[in-house]
């Protein structure tokens, strides 16, 4: 499965290369992620899309990273609890997203926490092009991840969108153990620990603007 061409690849090293900058968003999403791997239970996380590593430099214990572009971080990543995806999505080529999406699912053995942005970015890629190659709406965002995902949760802050997110086959192995009342009611959950309330609540995004949007 591709997941990016070898040109764009090289762009993005490029782009890495002379703008130190590039991919140092990660640190921005700490609290979230250790809010979530707190609910899950669980330190087993992988940064999918890591740039410069950021996110890890402030997690207090080891998490996983990828990132096609960077030599440390190219090597296929292994499935983990928690996956973040955060300013990455948006650079992934049009053509190649239901793969990147496809793989991201492959790899999320519990919940994956995914911002995509909206905005066109400030940096341009050495082809001239905006470094946000895949800019959609936040409509269209949610019936993408909806595709591939069960929603917990979303929230659109008006530049960013925000989607904790479990794969399909777990939600619905809950939802089977659950109807067989196999679950004790404390512990119904959409891949954690706590019910799909919990996570709204425990991320802060349980506002009239981050509830499930009705397609």
């Amino acid at each position: 499965m591709q997941l990016i061409t070898d040109e764009y690849r090289r762009l993005n090293e490029q782009l890495h290369e002379d703008n130190k900058k590039y991919g140092m968003s990660g640190h921005k999403y700490v609290k979230d992620v250790l809010r979530l791997a707190q609910q899950l239970r669980s330190q087993d996380i992988l940064d999918y899309g890591c740039g410069k590593s950021t996110l890890a430099q402030n997690i207090p214990f080891n998490i996983k990273q990828y990132d096609p572009a960077i030599t440390k971080y190219k090597a296929l990543p292994e499935p983990a609890d928690l996956v973040v995806c955060t300013d990455v999505l948006e650079h992934i080529e049009p053509d190649l997203i239901d793969n990147v999406l496809s793989h991201i699912k492959s790899m999320t053995k519990k919940a994956a926490y995914l911002v995509a942005n909206t905005n066109p970015a400030v940096k341009k890629l050495a082809d001239g092009r905006n470094a946000h190659v895949l800019l959609r709406s936040p409509k269209w965002w949610c019936e993408k991840m909806f595709e591939y995902f069960h929603p917990i949760s979303f929230m659109d802050n008006g530049g960013n969108v925000v989607f904790v997110v479990q794969s399909k086959e777990l939600a619905n192995g809950q939802e089977a153990k659950e109807a067989n009342g196999k679950v004790d009611e404390g512990s119904k959950t959409s891949g954690s620990e706590g019910s799909k309330d919990d996570y709204r609540n425990e991320l802060g995004v349980g506002g009239k603007n981050s509830d499930f949007l009705v397609m």
